[in-house]
């Protein structure tokens, strides 16, 4: 799933709208084959994640969260992969945004 400009800021509402829904099919999936309680979802603690409508969504979900303290983006494994999605992404030197949407798509599905 790739952000979209047109959605605008990363808002709690369209957090809500456009990330969450397909937080919760990808976790029905696993669920479907691995069984309950083998997606944990993990969150910093940005705006949008833990404004209180989101966590009430979570919550009805039953969606196992990881507890996760406050400005510690070191800890984070997401982060090195951001920091090879850029690194391989840069080396293919991308002219357009739709190159760099292209490339991000692609190099996302070979990790």
């Amino acid at each position: 799933m790739v952000f979209e400009k047109e959605w605008g800021n990363i808002l709690g509402d369209v957090y809500r709208k456009h990330v969450v829904p397909v937080i919760y099919a990808y976790k029905e999936e696993v669920e479907q084959y691995a069984g309950r309680g083998n997606v944990i979802l993990m969150e910093d603690g940005a705006p949008s994640y833990i404004a209180k409508a989101t966590k009430v969504l979570h919550d009805r979900s039953d969606l196992w969260r990881m507890k996760w303290p406050a400005n510690s983006p070191d800890l984070n494994p997401i982060e090195n992969v951001w920091r090879l999605l850029k690194y391989w992404v840069g080396k293919r030197f991308p002219k357009t945004d739709e190159e760099v949407r292209r490339y991000i798509e692609e190099e996302w599905e070979r990790l």
